[in-house]
């Protein structure tokens, strides 16, 4: 039973490492509005956070943090609260991380790694 867990773990895994066709197209050090045309799905209306369910933004030593948490539906985290819809788990969230506005990656490995450099706690996934 322990193997059948160990392969779907690491299935999923991979599965999650893939992404999906939107966070291909992003790269390291572009600017956050060119990240979001991006992230905006084709023939969608304009939206200046497609498929962002929060963000968390962050003044450390002069330099501006802020944190979209990307979902592949385009479900927003205002809107569930005003529809008393159950919030989108942690786990299901792939965080972006924008130093004053450049994208510096992404992912919960990459998001830790930034906040333990600037001695920022994380707020225990929910």
């Amino acid at each position: 039973m322990n193997i059948r867990r160990a392969v779907l773990a690491t299935m999923l895994l991979g599965v999650a490492a893939c992404g999906d066709a939107r966070l291909r197209k992003l790269s390291k050090d572009i600017p956050r509005d060119s990240a979001m045309k991006l992230l905006l799905d084709k023939g969608a209306a304009a939206d200046s956070s497609p498929h962002i369910y929060r963000e968390s933004r962050y003044l450390v030593d002069g330099r501006m943090y802020r944190i979209s948490y990307y979902t592949k539906t385009n479900r927003k985290e205002s809107t569930d609260t005003l529809e008393k819809v159950e919030p989108l788990l942690d786990d299901e969230l792939i965080p972006l991380v924008f130093v004053n506005d450049t994208l510096s990656g992404w992912g919960w490995d990459h998001w830790e790694d930034i906040a333990a450099t600037i001695n920022l706690q994380v707020p225990p996934r929910r």
